[in-house]
Order: structure tokens, then sequence, then C-alpha cells
């Protein structure tokens, strides 16, 4: 999970009530390999109004999910469950990208999102370089073809004899 302090005017904003009173405002953000489970149907939108952005005013849409996530720790070299401020359920900052993504599998595909697995990953987008999407984790593989099969047979028979195990006997009936 990527965190990164929210400015305005070159300030870091601070919370301004809640038990975290007086901490720096943070966003966070999915980083490629984070898995997560959402913990509302739906991405939660949020409208401003009237935000003067170079000079016009303009309705600036920041969408948030509420999730579980299981990332990368750095320090233990392995994916844990991501906790913040104490927080295992957290609100992390989508683009409208991936936003759009998840609001597909809800309202043209029809899926329950809470009950799926997702996972973040990069694609390569040709306005704006590299970025991470989001989408289902798939955990079924495709059944494997004789060839891959013939392959795995081929690559085990090539090792060792120290490595190989005695072959099955096979008992004839009488």
């Amino acid at each position: 999970m990527e965190t990164r302090k929210v400015e305005k005017n070159g300030n870091v904003l601070k919370l301004q009530s809640g038990e975290h009173e007086g901490k720096d405002f943070e966003e966070l953000y999915f980083e490629v390999g984070d898995e997560f489970v959402p913990q509302f149907r739906t991405v939660v939108e949020k409208v401003n109004k009237d935000v003067l952005v170079k000079g016009q005013k303009k309705n600036i849409t920041n969408y948030f999910l509420k999730c579980k996530v299981r990332a990368f720790d750095k320090d233990k070299k392995e994916k844990t469950i991501f906790s913040y401020r104490g927080e295992e359920k957290i609100f992390v900052k989508l683009t409208p990208t991936q936003a759009k993504s998840i609001m597909k599998k809800v309202d043209v595909e029809k899926i329950n999102i809470t009950q799926h697995l997702f996972v973040a990953y990069k694609y390569e987008s040709k306005e704006h370089g590299d970025q991470i999407g989001v989408g289902l984790k798939s955990i079924q593989k495709e059944p494997k073809t004789f060839e891959e099969l013939d392959k795995e047979l081929t690559n085990s028979s090539n090792s060792t004899s120290a490595d190989k195990e005695k072959p099955l006997e096979v008992e004839k009936a009488e």
C-alpha cells in the first residue's frame, strides 16, 4: 500500500477531529500485487463542487473503497494483512478507471464484490504510461493440455536417479 500526505497550497493538511486529531491527513493507494476484499457492495463517490482548478471552478469526484488489504510487507518479505492506524478495514482512494472497473463488476456483471478477492496489477496506458488497474483475482487455472503434461513428464524423467521415485507395480488379477 502506498501512503500519500494530502497537501493544500504546499502545506500538509492535519486531521481536525477524532482520535487521530492533529496527525497528518493521508490517503492510501493500491500498489501492484496488493490483494483486497471490498467491505461495501459499491464504490463511495464524493463530489467536491466548485473547486478552483487553474483559475476555473470545477466539480471534482473522488472515489474510495472500504476494504481489507493483504499487501507485501518489505520488512517481512511476505504478504500480510495491512492495517493503518490500528484499523484493518480501510478506505483506499481509487482512480476513476479503478472505480469504473469495480462498478462494472457490480452494475454489468452483477457480482457481489464483497464475496471476491481482487488484485492490483500494472498496465500501460497510451495516454498516461504505467498505471495500476484492479480486477478479480482468478483462482481457477485452465486445464493442462496433453503437450504440457508430456513436457512435465519429460522434464521429470531427465532428473537424477536420486530424485526418481520407484515406479508403481501393478498387480495382476487372478
